[in-house]
């Protein structure tokens, strides 16, 4: 058996050992389906179309018994009335020695989700690296033109790409449920905020899909607004969400970014003042730091907070008898606090003080 039909004879094996495991999982007919068309992947390196991996994709997302795989058949009949091109317009010539480049046309995707009333349409590329290759998958929001997420999975022999898929399945898998789960919360925080549920209703509930997914920014976002409502009862609550959300912030997505924005929650500065209220003025330097390093909006805030932070360190350094190191400190806040800041001139004193104490 040549190599070619040994791979296609692993892909249908698998297809079928997947299609087969979902039959013994019937759908409850009150069940809202969530809609996904996976359209067919494009091979770089062979320069056309990759029907195994779109297929290993279906047939694993099918055992999700929330999830409806739309045909492609069906979707393809939609498209050609849109494009007659289908999903793929020639771009030129173009990598590995020419030939055809082909890239999806994100409008046609749009189109074609508004018409299926898809809820995420994904596609993707295969590319080959010598031995090694790489499959990219991008998943799309009805109507959204750019994609909401991608995933990555890599590998050295072709043999490992079903399995491989299986796994990205999953991963696709638990992300369109981590959406869905803010959106639950979002509905649940309208309700309380209209009356239909009490406080500790809602805090549990949001409490538990935070559990379920722990790296959603926007779940953790919902649930610090939570805990800020009732402060002075949930101060380690809070600096716990508050760490797990910096911890997610340099890996997270514009939209992640621009939701936790929307919130009006900075974690950074309300890590700090946790910090700054229960005396710990070493981890809220650490923290206005970090936010410097990776938080682009109140720049200027966070300087600010960063030299008085710097400024009562020195000053409960100084009533310990650390000279040196609280020198140093009225000296750092100095970098970050303005002439006009209620801080300065004390720090300038202070910096006074200790160079003449360090000299004598």
């Amino acid at each position: 058996m040549s190599n070619l039909r040994f791979l296609s004879f692993i892909y249908r094996t698998l297809i079928a050992l997947l299609l087969f495991s979902s039959i013994n999982h019937p759908v409850s007919a009150d069940i809202k389906k969530i809609k996904v068309l996976i359209l067919p992947f494009y091979d770089l390196h062979k320069k056309n179309m990759d029907m195994a991996i779109p297929d290993t994709l279906r047939a694993a997302l099918v055992r999700d018994k929330s999830i409806e795989i739309v045909p492609f058949e069906i979707a393809q009949r939609t498209t050609r009335k849109i494009e007659p091109s289908l999903f793929w317009a020639e771009r030129g010539e173009g990598w590995y020695g020419g030939g055809l480049i082909w890239e999806v046309k994100e409008e046609v995707l749009q189109e074609t989700a508004v018409r299926l009333s898809t809820d995420y349409i994904i596609h993707g590329n295969i590319s080959r690296f010598g031995d090694r290759w790489r499959v990219d998958a991008y998943i799309y929001a009805g109507g959204r033109k750019r994609p909401l997420w991608s995933f990555v999975s890599t590998g050295i022999q072709d043999n490992e790409i079903p399995e491989n898929m299986d796994t990205m399945a999953k991963e696709i898998s638990r992300w369109i449920h981590g959406e869905l789960a803010v959106e639950r919360a979002e509905e649940y925080i309208r309700g309380y905020m209209a009356g239909a549920h009490t406080y500790p209703a809602t805090l549990k509930m949001v409490e538990g899909l935070v559990r379920d997914f722990p790296e959603s920014i926007p779940l953790n976002a919902i649930l610090m607004e939570l805990y800020l409502k009732e402060k002075s009862r949930h101060k380690e609550a809070i600096i716990k969400t508050g760490l797990n959300i910096i911890d997610l912030y340099p890996s997270s997505s514009e939209d992640d970014a621009r939701y936790l924005l929307s919130t009006g929650i900075d974690p950074f500065d309300v890590l700090a003042k946790i910090y700054e209220d229960g005396g710990l003025l070493k981890e809220a330097v650490a923290t206005h730091e970090k936010a410097l390093e990776l938080y682009p909006y109140g720049t200027k805030h966070h300087r600010y907070g960063l030299g008085k932070d710097l400024y009562l360190f020195a000053v409960s350094l100084e009533k310990d008898g650390i000279i040196k190191e609280a020198l140093d400190h009225y000296m750092r806040a100095l970098e970050y606090l303005t002439p006009a800041s209620e801080e300065y001139e004390p720090a300038k004193e202070g910096v006074t003080r200790l160079s003449t104490s360090i000299r004598r």
